[in-house]
């Protein structure tokens, strides 16, 4: 019996942990200025830049602990899902965070390349083996909770 995840709950686990980050990340924005933080023109200096990194401590901490001790983010516990090796052990908090989360995070973050980076991570989500590109790095897969 084949215990991957579904392409669907993937998808609306992705989307349900954007929202959990964003709810976070909202106050920051709102405390920087909507009108700013939307004008192409308006680049944000680096205390700002480090106000809005420090809105992004508390999910990014929730999450870590979710996967240390469930093997899931708040999106992948609502959608029934979680992350394991490939072996089927569990993925500890270290890999997640230098293997799965870090490179990606990081990638998307270049300028003209992040896009095509998460673009392309996700893609790899249509293959057969139903694993995004962080799932390969990590020698991870995604499997009924």
């Amino acid at each position: 019996m084949d215990q991957r995840a579904s392409r669907k709950r993937r998808v609306l686990a992705a989307m349900v942990d954007g929202v959990f980050v964003l709810a976070f990340l909202v106050p920051g924005i709102l405390h920087l200025g909507w009108e700013e933080f939307l004008d192409p023109h308006h680049h944000l200096g680096w205390t700002d830049t480090l106000l809005l990194w420090a809105w992004d401590v508390p999910p990014f901490a929730i999450r870590g602990t979710m996967i240390h001790y469930r093997g899931q983010t708040p999106g992948k516990w609502l959608a029934g899902i979680k992350i394991v090796r490939r072996d089927g052990s569990a993925l500890t908090w270290q890999r997640w965070l230098t293997h799965r989360t870090l490179p990606f995070e990081l990638g998307s973050m270049v300028p003209f390349v992040g896009g095509f980076v998460a673009l392309v991570d996700f893609l790899w989500l249509l293959g057969k083996e139903k694993r995004c590109l962080h799932d390969i790095l990590a020698d991870t897969k995604v499997v009924k909770a």
